[in-house]
């Protein structure tokens, strides 16, 4: 835990929060918050909140309150932020739709009267010193501190309870201004003389937001004249459920967060002390006024809210219009919009943003109108509304828009941002591609021309590309030179200012790949682009780096759990105590894989590495293995040398090559799920902390504690520490819905796959968005893109319930996972594959029958030079070099020319159920026959399509499959684009 004296502020303002620390008050908690915090039979609570990402259904609330029961100051330290209170969220199934509503009541359904409200103001300002100013105001006692003269000005009111100020635990303080509500309803006013005196009729719920946000705007014009200064507050506190700051928190410093002022990393803690607070019981001595009254709201509910008069930031571009309205029509339907009035039209009449409306089916004229800064439709015209008419969700019809933009553009394309135009409006690269790619060498001069935009935009794109088009040869080409350019022109900027030195931005670019084969053959390509980068690498990782120095000495490996049973830190400080002559090689191994020639090659403004897919994941997390991927790791461990080698360890870029579904998602079954939890539980227990932060000793001890007493341990420690780093939550449990996705054959009864009834859990990586830097995934296949499609689509649906609550969006533009899909190339090529039917298409089982590998067998004795299948570890070793599965043919480039057999088995029961799982949490139609389609196109394009030969024989890749299966998996329904044509005198008419 951090102290005030850690913060980057004067000894004075370091004391002034010590003070506040020790007086610890706490009357707002106590009277207000504590009584009402958890009433289910009231239907009322007081959301609290871990982190800033919390949802808002009670769910976290509900956690609190099982760990810690009644004891509700353990839960006022475990939370950071709460809210003004609300009704319990409901869950409706039938109301979720992925990308548009989690199925949960929206938190501004669920405003109710609790009572009071909490009005927050804070003014996040640019650094420590704005901290310090803000801390004067409540310098000395709270009778004569500046901030008096605020609570002076508001106790003339009738209804105002006090203050209560928290230190954010960064560079503000939240000031938390509480007005007793009470006499807002006639069922509550009764418990209360004054309040039951007060009251001039209810305020309905949902006029409450109305209110609360018109009452925020005065109380912080009150503020900002009190104190004399025109401070500028943050307003989407202005916001009835925006969370705020709780009084006494515990603050969790996370990955991704803005750089602190107080130099704080990730993982850090600081409480989040009350400063000053001066409570009230009852209504002010001498107070005569009261602040919101009932004839208030009335008189929000009659006039509409807008926030300025500010002109509209950019006209709304119509080209394709109608597909504009008609998606913008979809959207208010799915609001609950009637068809009339109905958009038809949208102008921009400098400098505002216009929405006319259609008033019936004959109106020829539509005048009824929304400019670009309201939500109030204005009537206009025959047969026009009458009464109030508010654009949905809260938002002008600049807001409106802008979320409209935003789903044409995930349909679509999502946004790149190029040097020319800096608008963040899609650019329609899928469809243009297409008609484009009318040859091989028109396809690649295209797609390097998209390329190069992808990887200078920010953020994380995904491309979906055909097999063999160059994707990953067109970004080596461009983003070494792109660096050069950049860097060139930053050095003539400086240059140009007297007294300024220049030194290039540090980090490497990093291809990532499948395996250390495809690694070494990508570094190879990228040294022989002409007049390119010599200066590349292949890195390993610090588990290969152990592996090949163990095997050097011809010792056992260690394993983690015995370095964390050994007492060691880490499993890098176990290998150096136990096993010094291999860690000493290991640091010969590694210094070797930077020379070249004699030459270390480690710069990380200039290299480019190549590594493993499993080792950039790690990157942001494991800091000691990727420290001593450094030449000058230091030895003896030394902090401050470890935190050199950390930071020179930087990205710049990174091009992920062949990403498979396993990249974006992790799956684990319940039972294993349950145990790792039990194990992270016991180590909680005995440390204190979180799974991440107990440390590998007590990690060690708490899984032998769990696991040992098994005869045969159902799983290894890598396994759980594995599961419990991905920290799975009660809403990442699935159960497999066969009859969602019916699969095999026979009836039910007998269908093997229709009798899965497994539970699992599930839930999508973000290893992409920790690294630091632009990131481009590359893929062939439909089902990565499908499922980063759906990720991005539920980031943003969640984002626009946050504005929906008047809060700032989680993520920015750049920070949503992109998608581009460039895969439909009609006039590019459609080869022909021949297929047939063999029913020993199957996998080895215990009754003998012929299988998969006697096929490959006979197909390589009758001249095949390769066979691609899954269920061949087993092939007689002749034949070894000469057969892989389908996951390890996944990106080879040496395969071009060879006449290649693809066998297609019946997929696993576990493979069937992860398939389940995943078109259950992403929404896919047909998980199974896209999966195997993917499998298929990979295999086929190792030879076929843009990486044919012009001397390429026909027939030169077959297809072998069970009939059964064909026809379950309907290969070639549904497709992106059909690259690979079957055909066989037996199948039907139109696909042969």
């Amino acid at each position: 835990m951090k102290k005030p004296s850690d913060l980057a502020i004067s000894p004075k303002h370091q004391r002034q929060i010590e003070r506040a620390s020790n007086r610890h008050l706490n009357r707002m908690f106590k009277e207000f918050i504590s009584p009402i915090l958890y009433l289910p039979k009231e239907d009322l609570h007081v959301p609290h909140f871990y982190h800033k990402m919390g949802n808002f259904s009670q769910s976290a609330l509900e956690e609190l309150k099982q760990e810690f029961g009644d004891d509700n100051d353990s839960i006022q330290k475990e939370a950071e932020l709460f809210s003004n209170p609300l009704r319990f969220a409901q869950y409706d199934p039938s109301k979720k739709k992925r990308g548009v509503a989690s199925g949960y009541t929206p938190p501004g359904q669920r405003i109710t009267n609790g009572g009071w409200m909490v009005f927050t103001f804070e003014h996040d300002g640019p650094d420590a010193a704005s901290l310090e100013t803000q801390l004067d105001w409540f310098a000395g006692k709270r009778d004569i501190c500046d901030f008096h003269k605020v609570h002076t000005a508001l106790s003339r009111y009738q209804d105002y309870r006090g203050y209560s100020t928290v230190f954010s635990g960064n560079k503000s303080l939240h000031i938390h201004l509480v007005f007793d509500t009470r006499h807002l309803s006639n069922e509550l006013a009764k418990k209360s003389a004054w309040a039951n005196a007060t009251w001039q009729g209810d305020v309905p719920d949902q006029v409450l937001h109305e209110l609360y946000r018109s009452t925020w705007v005065h109380l912080a014009t009150t503020v900002q004249q009190s104190l004399g200064v025109p401070i500028k507050f943050d307003e989407r506190l202005s916001s009835y459920i925006q969370k705020r700051r709780s009084p006494w928190g515990t603050r969790m410093f996370q990955d991704g967060e803005k750089p602190n002022v107080h130099g704080f990393q990730p993982g850090d803690f600081i409480e989040q002390t009350v400063i000053q607070e001066h409570m009230l019981s009852r209504a002010p001595t001498g107070s005569t006024n009261t602040l919101m009254l009932a004839k208030s709201a009335k008189a929000i509910m009659e006039v509409e809210r807008h926030s300025q008069s500010r002109p509209s930031k950019r006209a709304v571009s119509l080209k394709g219009g109608d597909a504009f309205i008609n998606e913008l029509k979809r959207y208010l339907h799915e609001c609950g919009w009637a068809q009339y009035p109905e958009p038809t039209r949208i102008e921009y009449l400098e400098p505002y943003n216009y929405l006319f409306f259609k008033n019936h089916a004959n109106d020829g004229n539509p005048t009824t109108f929304v400019r670009g800064d309201y939500r109030m439709v204005a009537p206009s015209g025959i047969g026009a509304h009458s009464g109030p008419l508010f654009l949905p969700n809260g938002y002008t019809l600049d807001e409106t828009l802008n979320i409209v933009e935003q789903r044409l553009a995930v349909q679509q394309v999502s946004p790149i941002a190029s040097e020319k135009s800096k608008s963040n409006r899609p650019r329609k690269y899928s469809a243009s591609f297409g008609e484009k790619a009318l040859s091989r060498d028109t396809a690649r001069a295209n797609l390097s021309g998209i390329l190069r935009n992808v990887a200078d935009a920010p953020g994380t794109t995904l491309v979906q590309a055909p097999e063999g088009i160059g994707k990953t040869y067109a970004l080596m080409q461009h983003v070494q030179e792109r660096r050069w350019d950049r860097e060139a022109d930053s050095q003539h900027r400086t240059t140009q200012r007297d007294g300024d030195t220049w030194s290039p931005i540090p980090g490497f670019i990093c291809f990532a790949c499948k395996s250390y084969e495809q690694a070494n053959a990508k570094r190879n390509e990228f040294i022989g682009i002409e007049n390119g980068n010599t200066c590349a690498v292949v890195i390993k990782s610090l588990s290969k780096l152990y592996q090949e120095a163990a095997d050097e000495f011809g010792v056992k490996p260690i394993e983690r759990r015995q370095a964390g049973a050994n007492g060691s830190v880490s499993f890098l400080h176990a290998v150096k105590s136990m096993q010094p002559a291999v860690y000493t090689r290991m640091t010969e191994l590694r210094d070797e894989m930077w020379m070249i020639n004699g030459h270390s090659m480690f710069d990380p403004t200039h290299t480019v590495v190549f590594c493993v897919h499993s080792l950039l994941k790690n990157w942001p997390h494991s800091q000691i293995s990727k420290a001593f991927l450094h030449p000058g790791f230091p030895d003896d461990f030394n902090q401050d040398g470890v935190k050199h080698c950390i930071r020179e360890m930087g990205l710049y870029q990174v091009i992920y090559d062949e990403v498979g579904w396993e990249d974006l998602v992790g799956i684990d079954t319940k039972e294993d799920v349950k145990l790792a939890k039990k194990v992270a539980k016991v180590a909680k227990k005995s440390t204190g902390c979180s799974w991440k932060d107990a440390g590998l000793p007590a990690q060690v001890q708490a899984f032998d504690a769990v696991v040992g007493g098994y005869m045969s341990p159902p799983m290894g420690f890598d396994e759980c520490n594995r599961i419990n780093q991905i920290g799975y939550q009660k809403s990442d449990k699935l159960k497999v819905d066969a009859k969602r996705f019916p699969f095999g054959k026979g009836v039910d009864e007998i269908n093997i796959y229709a009798q899965r009834i497994g539970t699992y859990y599930s839930k999508e990586h973000r290893w992409w968005s920790n690294l630091g830097c632009p990131v481009v995934i590359l893929t062939t296949e439909d089902l990565p893109r499908c499922i980063a499609s759906s990720i991005t689509l539920a980031h943003r649906a969640e984002d626009q319930l946050k504005l929906a609550a008047g809060q700032k969006p989680h993520r920015e533009e750049s920070q949503y996972l992109r998608t581009m899909n460039l895969t439909n190339t009609p006039h590019l090529f459609n080869e022909l594959v021949p297929i047939y039917f063999d029913e020993d298409a199957r996998a080895p089982d215990k009754k003998g029958r012929t299988s998969v590998i006697d096929m490959a067998q006979d197909l390589l004795e009758s001249g095949i030079d390769f066979v691609i299948s899954n269920n061949l570890k087993n092939i007689d070793k002749k034949y070894e070099d000469q057969v892989c599965s389908h996951q390890a043919a996944r990106g080879r480039n040496d395969l071009t020319g060879m006449t290649i057999a693809t066998i297609i088995t019946y997929p696993s029961l576990g493979e069937y159920d992860q398939l389940c799982i995943l078109g259950q949490k992403f929404d896919l139609d047909d998980p199974v026959a896209m999966a195997m389609r993917d499998t298929l196109f990979q295999d086929l394009g190792r030879n076929l399509g843009l990486r044919s030969t012009p001397e390429q024989k026909q027939d030169m890749h077959m297809v072998f499959i069970k009939s059964s299966l064909y026809r379950d998996l309907k290969l070639f329904t549904g497709a992106t684009h059909d690259r690979y044509r079957l055909y066989h005198d037996d199948l039907p008419d139109g696909n042969h």
